[in-house]
């Protein structure tokens, strides 16, 4: 993805501040840039601090992405633009956002450096997990009621869409090798993975038996920030959400802990999160033993990953796919024990 322009940015920026000048004070602020500091670059995105001339004006995120994860913008349009939740606001400020030659462009809070995964202490981690308990609460409850789907066009995945999730998984990695892209995902590979799709009906069924609610699905250390005081938490990169399964957020911080911390981490991470959960919503949380549903999420979000590396082989980032190829046969084996646990 190519660096924004200047112009266009100050451009954006003046808009998206002159509409919201009551928030700043301003009536037409200086959007002269001072200094951009690139955070992180890919081929589907780039995120950038932008910093500008005027003092009064706060620095912002750039975020810039590609088709595949704009999705993100109607996270924040639809659940998280609503007034009331500013107390317990889970994600940065969106300032505004615009669109430049098929890339959207999101301006964002400038939250700061600090994060689980440069602060990876045990005090943090626990907060990450209360953090998470509480989104999951309070769209669970929406969910339930359905008043969530009612206002959002974000995805909805249930037991139907898990299982051809699991089938499209295996037809797009078969249709790559046969195009000799996936020279390591041999035909034992392929054999565990139609294995696995046979068997999605009982993961499927673990991943309806915990509670349904939005869903981050990017969970990662990295995404997990500290506001610049450390009061609270505030979880970045919305754009992997969607209706769900609540125990898929827990596979990655979990696989953080434990190499991290220790595979003791597992089960204090599945019962910090019970109790954090059952403390947000009043009462004790109802469902199957944690550490079955753990495992069908642990399989799902594989699944996901296989089906990403397919669709960026096949589509969206054709160089990688030598790398996609290696993960996709590393995922499979993997996915593919796990699944042995369910039998």
């Amino acid at each position: 993805m190519n660096r924004p322009p200047d112009l266009k940015v100050s451009q954006a920026i003046e808009q998206i501040f002159a509409l919201n000048s009551a928030d700043i004070e301003l009536a037409k602020p200086d959007t002269g840039l001072k200094s951009r500091t690139l955070l992180g670059h890919w081929p589907l995105s780039r995120v950038e601090r932008i910093i500008f001339r005027s003092e009064e004006l706060p620095s912002v995120i750039l975020k810039a992405v590609a088709q595949p994860l704009q999705g993100e913008l109607t996270v924040y349009q639809d659940l998280f633009q609503d007034p009331s939740l500013e107390e317990q606001r889970w994600t940065p400020r969106l300032y505004g956002s615009t669109s430049y030659e098929g890339d959207l462009w999101l301006f964002l809070e400038d939250v700061g450096p600090r994060t689980l995964k440069n602060e990876p202490t045990p005090l943090n981690l626990l907060r990450a997990i209360q953090t998470l308990a509480s989104f999951h609460v309070y769209f669970g409850r929406e969910v339930a009621n359905g008043s969530l789907q009612q206002r959002s066009s974000i995805p909805v995945r249930d037991y139907s869409n898990y299982l051809s999730g699991a089938r499209h998984a295996l037809v797009l990695t078969r249709a790559l090798v046969n195009k000799n892209l996936f020279t390591e995902v041999t035909p034992r590979h392929l054999a565990q993975l139609e294995s696995i799709a046979n068997i999605y009906d009982r993961v499927a069924i673990g991943l309806m038996g915990a509670p349904q609610t939005l869903v981050h699905g990017d969970y990662t250390p990295e995404n997990i920030a500290l506001s610049r005081d450390g009061s609270r938490i505030i979880v970045l990169d919305w754009g992997d959400a969607h209706i769900g399964s609540a125990m898929v957020d827990l596979v990655d911080l979990a696989t953080f802990a434990t190499s991290r911390f220790g595979p003791d981490m597992l089960p204090r991470i599945l019962q910090e999160y019970q109790q954090a959960y059952s403390q947000a919503r009043g009462e004790q949380l109802a469902s199957e033993p944690l550490e079955e549903l753990f495992v069908c999420s642990q399989i799902e979000k594989m699944i996901g990953m296989i089906r990403w590396y397919c669709q960026c082989s096949l589509k969206w980032i054709p160089s990688g796919v030598a790398a996609y190829n290696h993960m996709v046969a590393g995922l499979i084996e993997e996915a593919y024990e796990l699944s042995t646990v369910l039998l």
